[in-house]
């Protein structure tokens, strides 16, 4: 029962994980824009 249990719940780990990698880069990107433009100042 737990061992058919486990394998159901990680197609929603990975997603969970791609989602959090995906907030990662973006906040990543936002922030190395962010200092870009205020050296540019």
């Amino acid at each position: 029962m737990k061992q058919t249990a486990i394998p159901s719940r990680i197609p929603a780990t990975k997603t969970s994980l791609e989602r959090f990698l995906f907030h990662v880069k973006a906040l990543l990107h936002t922030t190395s824009r962010g200092s870009n433009f205020t050296t540019a100042h």
